[in-house]
């Protein structure tokens, strides 16, 4: 959903292992050692900081289900975020949306 509303990537981590933490309360959170991962989270970052921080300070002007599982987010900048969140592969215009990925077309 980091994608959807341009939230910057939130990350819960701790020394331990998840396997050592299950019984614990983690407010339904899954929380993660940090050694296993750091990658994800330091690629996540930057993926974050190249495609989608510029829209973090811009309104949401439209948000739209355009079909299920394909969404379309307008900022108020005239760019355009159309998600898929599902198994399947989405056409927009002559652009494809692979599933699970994300599509940014900038004004």
């Amino acid at each position: 959903k980091w994608v959807e509303y341009a939230f910057t990537p939130y990350f819960s981590v701790s020394e331990s292992s998840a396997t050592v933490l299950k019984e614990g309360y983690s407010d339904g959170v899954v929380i993660s050692k940090y050694d296993d991962v750091d990658e994800t989270i330091i690629n996540t970052v930057k993926q974050f900081n190249k495609t989608l921080a510029h829209l973090s300070k811009q309104t949401i002007y439209s948000h739209e289900l355009l079909d299920s599982g394909l969404v379309e987010v307008t900022y108020s900048n005239g760019t355009k975020v159309i998600i898929n969140y599902s198994d399947d592969t989405f056409n927009y215009g002559d652009k494809t949306i692979e599933s699970q990925d994300y599509l940014i077309i900038e004004q």
